[in-house]
């Protein structure tokens, strides 16, 4: 199962507007992905050399299903 989500990095590292852009079909799995990100107190800055105020960026989390 795999699950994107897409947020905004400000010029600080401040992650902000996360939402799920695909769904894996399972609720739980959907809210364990967003919450990873929002668990991310800060990113790294934005290098200077990065003229823009923020960066969209969208992260695949991808569940294996162990088999025990």
């Amino acid at each position: 199962s795999q699950v994107s989500v897409t947020f905004s990095i400000s010029r600080d590292g401040t992650p902000s507007n996360i939402r799920i852009m695909r769904g894996s079909g399972s609720p739980t799995l959907d809210s364990s992905a967003l919450r990873a990100v929002q668990r991310v107190e800060n990113f790294s800055p934005l290098p200077s050399g990065y003229s823009k105020s923020s960066v969209s960026v969208e992260y695949t989390f991808t569940y294996k299903l162990s088999s025990h």
